[in-house]
Formats: structure tokens, C-alpha cells, sequence
């Protein structure tokens, strides 16, 4: 039976190539999208590619020097990321545009992890090693969820509105997008998935 198990292990490198220290990554499943940051001997940028690593793209290669977490606001396609050099939290749309500094100096400093969740910011701050919350729309207005951390790194929220119950699926044979059903859509609601939040 164990060996049964191992043998429906898998492991792929999807993106191997014209890549130097690749740091946070997000995915769009419902868009096929995954959003990565890197940076390293090769310039800092933002990239965008599908599901497959193919069709890669910049979408974010000036003004950006070390680009560390990135999430993905999958309502508003916005692509979020921080700076840790700059001090800063930008966004900008699916392709690159519409580039916007969220909030920028004080209190992010030293960010390193970030995710997003209805009007919610959430990042992790290496200066006061610790999971921040802020508004998307008023970022100034902070709070701290969690402190006492050393060096937290990513960080997540788990939610259902956060699990999209479509996939576009891309192969390299095929030119067309094939829609692929969650597998909890036809459960309501999804019993075998538990999240738990702050209250």
C-alpha cells in the first residue's frame, strides 16, 4: 500500500529557465494565472504566466528592486506584492497596468509575506516580527494579529470564497482552454474543508 501511495507522487518543474531566486508566488486558478517575484542576478520584476509555465511576461520590471510576497485579489484581478527595499505595498491589474502604491514607509517596513482577503491586508513584518492587518482602502489604519514572531515568512488565509470552483486548465498540445469543476462544487456546503479565522 505504501508503495502504492509513492508511485502517484509527482514532482514537476514547471519554470526552470531565465529565473534568479524566484521569491513569492500566487495563483489565479479560475484566470489559469500563476503571478511570481524575483529577484537576483537578473533584474527584479513581477512575471506573469499560465498554469504550465508557458507565456511568460513581465508585467512589472521597473521601479521594483526586492520584490518578496505577492497576492492575487481574484474579484478585482489585482496582483499585489511588497518591496522590502523600497518599503512599499503596490498593486497593479493582470497585465501590469494600473499601477498603484497602496502604502508606503511606516508601518511597512521590513514586509516580507503578503496575502489579501475581501478589504483585508494581511503581511508579515520582519521589524516587528509579526502578522499585520491593514485596510486595502485605508492602510495607514493597522493592527497587529499575531506578534511575538521570529522572522515570519509567508503566511496565507484559508477561506471557501478562496478556492474557486472553476479552473481553466492550458496544455501544450492543445490550443484550447478546458474548464475543469472544483471538485467541492457539488457540495453545499464543502464539509471537508475546514478554515478557521481571528475573531
Amino acid at each position: 500500500q505504501e508503495r502504492k501511495n509513492h508511485a502517484k507522487l509527482m514532482c514537476l518543474s514547471i519554470v526552470s529557465v531565465r529565473l534568479s531566486k524566484p521569491r513569492g508566488i500566487a495563483l489565479d486558478p479560475s484566470e489559469g494565472y500563476m503571478f511570481f517575484t524575483e529577484w537576483g542576478t537578473a533584474p527584479p520584476k513581477l512575471e506573469r504566466a499560465l498554469l504550465d509555465g508557458t507565456e511568460r511576461t513581465d508585467i512589472v520590471n521597473k521601479n521594483i528592486v526586492y520584490p518578496y510576497g505577492v497576492a492575487v485579489d481574484h474579484p478585482n484581478r489585482h496582483v499585489y506584492w511588497v518591496d522590502t527595499y523600497l518599503d512599499y505595498i503596490e498593486r497593479c491589474d493582470y497585465d501590469g497596468n494600473n499601477r498603484k502604491t497602496v502604502v508606503r514607509g511606516a508601518p511597512v517596513e521590513n514586509l516580507y509575506g503578503l496575502a489579501v482577503f475581501q478589504n483585508q491586508l494581511f503581511v508579515t513584518s520582519w521589524r516587528e516580527n509579526a502578522i499585520l492587518a491593514m485596510n486595502k482602502f485605508e492602510p495607514n489604519n493597522h493592527s497587529t494579529v499575531l506578534g511575538s514572531l521570529a522572522r515570519p515568512f509567508a503566511m496565507h488565509v484559508f477561506h471557501r470564497q478562496r478556492q474557486p470552483l472553476h479552473s481553466k486548465l492550458y496544455t501544450q498540445d492543445s490550443s484550447s482552454d478546458v474548464v475543469d469543476k472544483h471538485p467541492c462544487q457539488s457540495l453545499d456546503p464543502c464539509h471537508h474543508v475546514s478554515s478557521s479565522s481571528l475573531s
